[in-house]
């Protein structure tokens, strides 16, 4: 993906809205290649595993990941609460890692 052949984003996170089809799921391959771990935010979980199949096929990344979320549907929202507090604690995980690391 040239757009992106210089940037390295190893070690990052990257959040691709609608990442299932169109200019997301261009982006979130794009992103792939670089070495983040790339999460689709898809409102249709089914169309956005098969884009993740489609992303991992061609880039051979196993750090992509498919989230559910629909604002438009109350009850959807506690499962994102619940999504994005997974991401809050795996964050935290990998800072007090870094840190760890940092004070050797």
């Amino acid at each position: 993906m040239e757009v992106i052949d210089d940037v390295e984003l190893s070690g990052r996170r990257a959040l691709v809205t609608d990442g299932s089809s169109g200019i997301g799921i261009q982006t979130a391959r794009a992103l792939a290649t670089a070495g983040p771990e790339v999460t689709i935010i898809a409102r249709n979980v089914t169309a956005g595993q098969e884009g993740l199949a489609a992303i991992v096929a061609s880039t051979g990344s196993a750090k992509v990941h498919v989230a559910p979320l629909e604002l438009a549907d109350r009850s959807a929202c506690s499962t994102s609460r619940v999504w994005v507090n997974q991401l809050r604690a795996r964050k935290s995980r990998y800072q007090d890692g870094a840190q760890r690391r940092t004070h050797r």
